[in-house]
């Protein structure tokens, strides 16, 4: 995994951590509350463990739901600090692509911005 990926990985985890907290939920809390507003996702609270505890990112389908329930965008959970609740176009984008299930489209519109953000990085 590269050095960047963990670091999204970190900042995906704490923020999730924080916003969770914030709620004054449990993990086991969050879960029952996805189960209510979301009852087709299915999420184990040994996967959300890893998933805050930075080891893993979200699979597609739970990046939706958790940026849909805590009114957040994506771009904040990946370490911007400005927690901005409007959805970028992008990231407006790539929701509708996975309401429609087009799961490769939004791999790929996800694999387009790492790969810019990298070259943005290594030209600065």
């Amino acid at each position: 995994m590269s050095e960047k990926t963990l670091k999204n990985n970190s900042h995906f985890g704490n923020k999730l951590r924080e916003l969770r907290k914030s709620r004054g939920l449990s993990q086991a809390g969050l879960i029952k509350e996805i189960r209510r507003f979301y009852p087709s996702i299915t999420i184990k609270q040994s996967r959300l463990s890893q998933i805050e505890s930075t080891s893993h990112l979200p699979r597609h389908q739970h990046m939706e739901w958790i940026c849909d329930y805590f009114d957040v965008g994506y771009s904040y959970l990946m370490g911007n600090d400005m927690q901005d609740t409007e959805l970028s176009l992008r990231e407006r984008g790539l929701l509708r692509l996975l309401r429609r299930g087009q799961h490769l489209a939004a791999i790929r519109l996800i694999a387009n911005v790492f790969v810019r953000d990298d070259i943005e990085e290594k030209q600065s």
